[in-house]
């Protein structure tokens, strides 16, 4: 399964195993591929995004709140 977060993790830990000093580089290419599609194929596709952005009501600047379970400290 294709999960980009797991795979910059992985690309992390491996990097810090070889070498603990060094900074970690940029994410590969392959994994930005899907994060960042052709501009010809978002401009085909404007209309529906828009739609879904709507139906979704999703709203820039907000995120959800970071729920912590009971009996935890803060």
């Amino acid at each position: 399964m294709y999960n980009p977060t797991i795979h910059r993790m992985n690309q992390a830990i491996r990097a810090r195993a070889v070498d603990p000093d060094a900074p970690i580089g940029p994410p590969a290419e392959i994994l930005l591929r899907f994060s960042n599609p052709p501009h010809k194929i978002l401009e085909k596709a404007k209309s529906e995004i828009e739609a879904l952005i709507d139906a979704a009501e999703i709203k820039k600047g907000w995120s959800p709140p970071i729920l912590i379970p009971l009996g935890t400290a803060c």
